[in-house]
This record gives structure tokens, C-alpha cells and sequence, in this order.
């Protein structure tokens, strides 16, 4: 829901500036036609509907995403609305209010945005009962009316004309009045019905009602209001004479009311602005052709500019081609070591630039130091940098060419940029056709279904690895496609699996013991420790996943930190899992991570990222043989807690005497 309130919020500002291009259009265009600045409210509220965006170079929206659907989990919370000046001043104040304080296990956005999507949800609620209760209130006055003729009633509880209903609208008069003001009246009426006045006035409280929070939003329904009745005005009058339009005038006045509140219905003939309707009944004039041409083509622009998107950033592989490129990674290193991007690699770029379609205009980045990036340099001269910052997680990427900057919102393209970046000395110099021709046979492979990964030893530094498609089903250890494999090193593997690009999730690490080898891998061998073959064999595919697509160098275990690991049967389906509880996504607030996979697979089964107080983590197996979370919290004394562990559509759950943990 927070997701929903936020997107909800990002429109309102988008429309807000809408409000404010109408606003001053309106004084520019006094002598158009009145129904120009209802066409312009039409604009406003097509702003707050429209389920896509579209892009145009013509677009006058400062900022399509003012705030992030990231805002909650930012180390440094921040605003892009497009107008440098309104972010100096708006994003310190921010930052110095808001961000985490170091060691807190809540940011104070994750807080404070639930709470205002709870207060907005009150808001619509309070609305909605408002409009109902005033419906209902109005059709008991209207209950016992008596027909006049058509769809005209009369009653005594009616004290000025209105049109009620929206399938079947009804125009409803109080009694008494004089048949040359019941003329006035009904074909003031009657023109609001034909002109779909009676769906127009809902439909804007209804979008009142969505955005009620935005005050400018409650300025355009009132001057909306207005509009409407001022239009309609005109309508009536425009083959009147100076006579007519005095006893016209004499009408509304007789029938004008008070309205201290806002109403969503009905359409009242006095209810709005009576003076001003007065006024411009009394001055009005027939516009001339070329207004009405030029008023006609100032609302399509405003259309164009108004209802569009800025363009985001655009690469045109074909016109201006990638011809060299580096990659950098500081996550984890204290000196970034850049490395050549070789033409496979340059390809991929290429591709996925070309298709990155969701990015937006913002400098939300500028002047913060990326974790890794990619710089690469065009047929033209000019560059594009690719960056990634570690802020909370990989998500936080942007796009700097010419000049300007685009935050990109792809999760794929995040993810290839995190892992590309992280994939070592892959260099441009280096050759593909030697490994082509020493193995044909790893490539050209149907990797459609991804790649299997078999890795085997002759000793123990010494790793093999051989390359097949992918299959669901495991290939029998004795199988002749398995004996036929011939053994490349990690570094030639690493060459051969970029020359594919696929993602990590596609490459599927399969141990394997060679025929033609007495090595058995330590992974297969239960240690002293007691740690078993099961935990091994996972620990073991990942140092493996990390020699093929990590810095080159098999890493030890250290170098993914984990709280802790058990072999338990998590979900009770009668097969053990390895359950990890390691780092969760976040930085500057804590957050930790259960992970599990069946024995031997080579696939995530369970991935659930948890919100919580800062807790020194740990699996406990009690007494009853239940296996449970245990944390021990940072207090004075420390208080340990233990969590239930349970399967839930899918998903880990942890609860504590029956009270959930916070999920991601």
C-alpha cells in the first residue's frame, strides 16, 4: 500500500504543475470561450488518471518521480523534483531530519510513509462518507417532489434549481417561481445534462477525493466548479439579447444559495460565483473565430507538454556505436582496479542500452562517488557513464551522457551492471578464437535454458571445469556426454561463460567427481567439525560461482559473511535444506536475510529479507528438537528472543509469541 500512496503522491506533484500552467493560462484567456478552461481542468484530471506515461522532447513536467520508490530504504532521503533550487533547499533539510541514525533498526521514513499512507487512506474514507451522507441527506428532500413534465420536478424542500442523478439525471425546482425565470432555469439545466456537466463535477470530486492532501487539487475543483457553471452561462445566452440576458441575470440572483462546504453534487443553478456569472453574462460577447482557433491550439499544447514524460536516456547503437569501454569496482576493495571491456562484453552493453527504457530525467546522484562504473566512449567522442552507489542496495544506478543525468529503474539492467562490474580482468586484448579452437565445443551451446557448470579435481587446488545446456533433469554421473568433457581452467571458463552474457541465476554449478580421478572433493567429505557433506557441497558452489564470475581468485568463506547455517527439513516436505541467515539489503539500518536450498541444488529455495532491531544472529536447535532463530538484541542487559521459523505461501515467516517479524 505505501508503494501504491507513493505513486499516488508522485502523480499529485505531476499534476500540481499542470494546476499551475492552467492557472496562469486562465488569466491569458480571459476573452476565450468558457468552455476552454473546463477543456483545461480536462487536461488536469487526464494527468491524474493516465495508467502510462508517455515521453516527449516537448514535455514541460520538471520531474515525472518526484520521490523514489527507494526513499525508505536511502542512507541520505531525497526528492527530485526537477527545479535544482526546490532541492537545495528541500533535500538538506531531508537528510538532516531523516536519515537513519547509525546503528537504529528502523530508518525513520519506514515510520513515518506507513503512517501517512494510513492517514491518506482516513482522508479518502472521510470523503467518501462526506459525498455519501450528502447524497443521501438530499435525495430525502427530493423524495416526495412531483413531476413537472419530463425529467422536471418540483418540491417544497427545494430552495434553488439543481440537476440530480447520472444515469438518469433529473433537474429539480423549488415552487413558486415565475414562468419567465422556470424558462431561465430549466434551459440552464438541461444544458448541463447535454453538455455531461452532471458526470464531469463527480468524476472531479472523486479525483478530490484521491489527492485530497494537495491543496492545489481543492483550488481546481473549485474553480472547476465554477468553470462549469460559467460555461454553461454562456451557452444559454449566447442567442440572447441585452433584455434576455438582464432577466437572466435577475435569475440567478433570485435563486443564488450559500454553500459553506464543498459539494460533490448536484449541479445547483445559484450555488457558485453568482456575482462573477453575473458579470460575465452581462459583458458577454461572442468570440471571434481566431480566438476560439487560438484557444483550441493552446490547449492541444498544453495537452502535448503537460501530458508527457521528459524523454529518458536514449542509445542509438547504429548511429553512434560503443567503441572502447572500462568497468571499476570499489565495493570491496579500498583502490578500484580498471579493466578493459573486451568486444563480447562491449555487445552486451550495446544491447541492453539500446532496450533501457525505464529511466528518468534526475540528478539525485550528482556530486556522490559510485561504488563501480562503467565508462564507456562512443564513435563521436562522447561518453557514457554507467553508475552504481552504495547507498542500500544495487538499485541505486544512473546514466550520465552530454551532460545530463537519468536514474535508471530497470531492475535487470541494475543487476547486469552490479555483475559486470564485478567480473575482473576480462580485457579487451584478450582473444577468443585460441579458446575456440581448443574448445569447440563449449561454444555455439543452446543456452536458452542456461548453462551447467561441471566442476571436478585432479587435486586439491586443482580445479576442471566443462560446459554443457542446461537440463532439469540430472544427467547420470556415468552419462557419455559427462566423460566426454574435456577440462578448461577457471580462467578459460570465465571467458568462455562472457561470451554468452547470461545471467548468474542461468549458469548452474554442478560438482562432479571425474572417473579418471581418485580426488574426491572435500565438499563430499564429512569434516571433524561435524559439518556435513550437504553444507560443504553449498558452501562449495559458491566459492566455485565466485571463481567463474567473481575477481578471478577462489575466495575463501570469509568473504561472504554469514550470521550462521543449519541443515534442517524447513518446510516439512521430507527434504532437507541448508538455511543460511546472512547479510540482509540494506546499509545504515539493519536488516538480515534467510536463505535455504534443498541439498545439493544449486537454486535458491527460499530467499526472504527480514526488518529488524539489531540483533547478534544465530540458529538454535532447543531442546525439543525445534530449530529457531535465536537473536540477542543490544540492550542493557541483552535480552535473547527466539523466532519461530515457518513456510507461508512461499515465503519464510518468523513470529515471536505469535507476533510476526517485520518482512521486507
Amino acid at each position: 500500500m505505501t508503494e501504491l500512496f507513493l505513486r499516488i503522491v508522485n502523480t499529485s506533484v505531476s499534476a500540481g504543475w499542470v494546476v499551475l500552467a492552467v492557472l496562469l493560462l486562465r488569466l491569458c484567456l480571459k476573452k476565450a470561450p468558457k468552455w476552454v478552461n473546463v477543456l483545461l481542468w480536462g487536461i488536469v484530471a487526464a494527468r491524474m488518471v493516465f495508467p502510462f506515461s508517455i515521453e516527449s522532447v516537448l514535455s514541460l513536467i520538471p520531474s515525472a518521480e518526484t520521490i523514489s520508490p527507494t526513499i525508505m530504504m536511502e542512507q541520505l532521503p531525497s526528492i527530485q523534483t526537477g527545479v535544482p533550487a526546490l532541492n537545495h533547499v528541500i533535500n538538506p533539510a531531508l537528510g538532516s531530519s531523516l536519515a537513519p541514525a547509525p546503528g537504529a533498526s528502523a530508518n525513520p521514513l519506514q515510520i513515518w510513509i506507513p503512517v501517512l499512507t494510513g492517514l491518506w487512506l482516513f482522508g479518502i474514507a472521510a470523503l467518501f462518507l462526506y459525498s455519501a451522507v450528502s447524497y443521501w441527506r438530499l435525495r430525502r428532500k427530493v423524495c416526495e417532489a412531483v413531476i413537472l413534465r419530463e425529467n422536471i420536478y418540483q418540491s417544497e424542500n427545494v430552495c434553488s434549481p439543481f440537476v440530480l442523478g447520472l444515469i438518469r439525471p433529473k433537474i429539480y425546482l423549488p415552487y413558486h417561481m415565475d414562468s419567465y425565470e422556470l424558462d431561465y432555469v430549466i434551459a440552464h439545466e438541461q444544458t448541463h445534462i447535454r453538455r455531461r456537466d452532471h458526470w464531469w463535477k463527480p468524476l472531479g470530486f472523486l479525483l478530490l477525493t484521491i489527492h485530497w492532501f494537495n491543496p492545489l487539487m481543492w483550488l481546481s475543483y473549485l474553480l472547476l466548479c465554477r468553470d462549469i457553471e460559467l460555461a454553461c452561462d454562456e451557452k444559454v445566452i449566447s442567442g440572447m439579447g441585452r433584455e434576455q440576458r438582464g432577466d437572466y441575470t435577475q435569475t440567478l440572483l433570485a435563486c443564488s444559495v450559500s454553500r459553506r462546504s464543498i459539494a460533490a453534487c448536484p449541479l445547483a443553478f445559484g450555488e457558485v460565483s453568482v456575482k462573477e456569472r453575473v458579470k460575465s453574462v452581462m459583458h458577454y460577447k461572442k468570440p471571434a473565430f481566431w480566438i476560439v482557433l487560438t484557444s483550441v491550439a493552446v490547449c492541444a499544447a498544453v495537452a502535448v507538454c503537460f501530458l508527457t514524460d521528459p524523454v529518458g536516456f536514449r542509445f542509438d547503437a547504429d548511429a553512434t556505436p560503443i567503441v572502447s569501454a572500462n568497468h571499476f569496482d570499489m565495493r570491496n576493495a579500498d583502490e578500484p582496479v580498471v579493466t578493459e571491456m573486451n568486444q563480447a562484453q562491449l555487445d552486451e552493453l550495446s544491447s541492453r542500452l539500446a532496450g533501457l527504457k525505464s529511466s528518468r530525467r534526475s540528478d539525485r546522484f550528482a556530486g556522490l562517488t559510485p561504488g563501480y562504473q562503467i565508462s564507456a566512449q562512443l564513435q563521436d567522442g562522447s561518453y557514457i557513464r554507467i553508475s552504481g552507489y552504495n547507498l542500500s542496495d544495487d538499485s541505486m544506478v544512473d546514466i550520465e551522457q552530454n551532460g545530463k543525468r537519468y536514474a535508471v529503474s530497470d531492475r535487470e539492467f541494475q543487476e547486469y551492471l552490479s555483475r559486470i562490474c564485478a567480473g575482473g580482468d576480462v580485457s579487451a586484448a584478450f582473444d577468443l578464437q585460441p579458446l575456440r579452437t581448443q574448445y569447440p565445443e563449449y561454444f555455439d551451446l543452446d543456452a536458452s535454458a542456461g548453462l551447467d557448470v561441471y566442476v571436478w579435481q585432479m587435486a586439491p587446488e586443482s580445479y576442471s571445469f566443462g560446459l554443457l545446456p542446461h537440463t532439469a533433469v540430472p544427467r547420470d554421473s556415468t552419462a557419455q556426454e559427462l566423460l566426454a568433457l574435456r577440462g578448461a581452467s577457471s580462467e578459460q571458463m570465465r571467458y568462455i561463460l562472457a561470451a554468452y552474457a547470461l545471467d548468474p541465476e542461468d549458469i548452474h554449478v554442478i560438482p562432479w567427481q571425474n572417473p579418471i580421478s581418485s580426488y574426491i572433493p572435500e565438499c563430499w567429505i564429512v569434516t571433524e567439525n561435524g559439518e556435513s557433506p550437504e553444507e560443504k557441497q553449498a558452501q562449495y558452489i559458491e566459492t566455485v560461482r565466485a571463481m567463474l564470475l567473481g575477481d578471478g581468485d577462489a575466495p575463501t568463506l570469509d568473504d561472504y559473511p554469514i550470521y550462521d547455517s543449519i541443515v534442517f527439513d524447513v518446510d516439512g516436505d521430507g527434504i532437507d535444506e541448508v538455511c543460511v541467515l546472512g547479510l540482509g539489503r540494506t546499509s545504515g539500518v539493519f536488516s538480515f536475510t534467510f536463505r535455504a536450498a534443498e541439498i545439493g541444488a544449486d537454486t535458491l529455495k527460499y530467499d526472504t529479507p527480514f526488518w529488524t532491531e539489531w540483533y547478534d544472529l544465530s540458529f538454535n536447535r532447543g531442546d525439543d528438537g525445534v530449530v529457531r532463530v535465536q537473536a540477542v538484541d543490544h540492550k542493557t542487559p541483552p535480552q535473547t528472543h527466539l523466532f519461530d521459523i515457518a513456510v507461508v505461501d512461499g515465503s519464510i515467516v518468523l513470529t515471536e509469541d505469535g507476533q510476526p517479524v517485520s518482512r521486507y
